[in-house]
C-alpha cells in the first residue's frame, strides 16, 4: 500500500493487523485489502410462506470470492455457497442469528456481515368462506372455498388441518372437511332443505369459526317418499254387524270400539 503519511503520522499496522514499514515510499509488506458483504440488512419472512430470497455479493478484494454462513437456518431454508443466496419455506417462526462471509480465493482475505433473520408467525384468528352464489339445489353438491385467517384478514399458511361443517339449510355432508393445503380448502359440499337465507359454517373446535354469506336452496327433483315411523304394537282395523239377538264374541282380551248402531238395530263395532 502506498504510504502518503509520515512516520508519525501513519497507521502502525494494516487492516489484517501487519505491521507497516514506515518511512519509505512504500510500506514494504504491507497490503490493504478490505472485503464488504452486502446487503447490510435482509427481508422478513413469514412461516409458511415462501421467502423472498436474498443473494449475497462480495466487493474489495479480487472479485473471486468463496461464500459461507454460521449459525442456524429456520427449518425449511437452506443457504447456497455457489449462489450465495438463502430461500426456501420457513416452517418456524422466531430471530435467527446468521453470520454470511465471503473469502478472497486471490489472497485469502475474509469479509463478513451479520444478521438477524427474523420470520413471522401468522396467528389463527377465524375463517373466512368465499361467496356462495344462489340458488344452490337440495341434494345437489357444490363446492365452497375456506380459508384460514388470521386478525388482519391475512391468509395464515401455516393451518393444514380441518374444520367441522354445519348449516341452516337442514343437514350438510360431509360433517369434517377434507385438509386445508397452506391455509386453504375447495370443499366439496351437499345440503337437504330448500329455502332463503340458508348459511354453512365452519369451525376448528378451538373457537375460531366462520360463516358464509346467506344463499338460496331450491328443491330437488322428487325421488321417492319417506314414510314416517310406525311404531309397533298396531291394533288391525274391522268392521262386523250383530244381529239377531245376543251373541258371545270373543275379542283377545281387547274391549270392543261401538262405532256407531244401524237403524235396524244392528250395532256396528270398529
Amino acid at each position: 500500500a502506498l504510504n502518503t503519511g509520515t512516520s508519525s503520522g501513519a497507521p502502525t499496522t494494516d487492516q489484517r493487523g501487519v505491521t507497516r514499514s514506515l518511512g519509505g515510499t512504500f510500506d514494504i509488506g504491507a497490503v490493504e485489502a478490505y472485503i464488504t458483504v452486502t446487503p447490510t440488512s435482509i427481508p422478513t419472512g413469514t412461516a409458511g410462506v415462501a421467502y423472498p430470497g436474498q443473494t449475497f455479493n462480495a466487493s474489495g478484494g479480487s472479485g473471486d470470492y468463496t461464500f459461507a454462513l454460521n449459525g442456524t437456518l429456520p427449518a425449511g431454508m437452506s443457504f447456497s455457497p455457489v449462489g450465495a443466496d438463502i430461500s426456501g419455506t420457513p416452517t418456524e417462526g422466531g430471530s435467527f442469528p446468521i453470520t454470511v462471509t465471503a473469502t478472497d480465493n486471490t489472497n485469502g482475505f475474509v469479509g463478513a456481515t451479520s444478521y438477524t433473520l427474523i420470520i413471522n408467525v401468522l396467528v389463527l384468528d377465524h375463517f373466512a368462506i368465499n361467496n356462495i352464489t344462489s340458488p344452490k339445489t337440495a341434494g345437489t353438491a357444490f363446492n365452497i372455498t375456506i380459508t384460514a385467517k388470521d386478525a388482519s384478514n391475512v391468509t395464515v399458511p401455516s393451518f393444514n388441518g380441518t374444520v367441522n361443517l354445519s348449516t341452516t339449510a337442514g343437514t350438510i355432508t360431509p360433517t369434517t372437511s377434507g385438509t386445508f393445503t397452506n391455509g386453504v380448502l375447495t370443499q366439496s359440499v351437499t345440503v337437504t332443505q330448500s329455502g332463503t337465507g340458508k348459511t354453512i359454517t365452519v369451525d376448528d373446535g378451538s373457537s375460531h369459526t366462520g360463516t358464509s354469506n346467506t344463499f338460496t336452496v331450491n328443491p330437488g327433483a322428487l325421488h321417492h317418499f319417506a314414510i314416517g315411523n310406525i311404531t309397533s304394537p298396531q291394533l288391525m282395523a274391522f268392521r262386523w254387524t250383530l244381529a239377531g239377538g245376543m251373541q258371545s264374541i270373543n275379542l283377545g282380551g281387547r274391549a270392543p270400539n261401538v262405532s256407531g248402531v244401524s237403524d235396524d238395530g244392528k250395532m256396528v263395532l270398529g
